[in-house]
């Protein structure tokens, strides 16, 4: 599985997305969240970048503090 560091990931088996906030080695990435989880798409159900997440009705950290909720 392919992700880089910005993109959005939903786990299995929950409804939030995470922000990849960096590539810790082949197989791990770490989360917005605190977690490293692998990169395999046995723990990762969807991936997407910020344009895909945003266009999908996502909202990102910056745009929440933007508009004040």
């Amino acid at each position: 599985m392919v992700v880089f560091e910005g993109d959005y990931i939903r786990l299995h088996g929950a409804n939030d997305y995470f922000r990849v906030v960096g590539i810790v080695d082949n197989y791990h990435v770490k989360l917005d969240n605190g977690f490293t989880v692998e990169a395999d798409d046995k723990y990762i159900a969807k991936v997407q970048s910020e344009e895909e997440f945003i266009a999908d009705g996502g909202a990102t950290q910056q745009e929440i503090i933007k508009h004040g909720n």
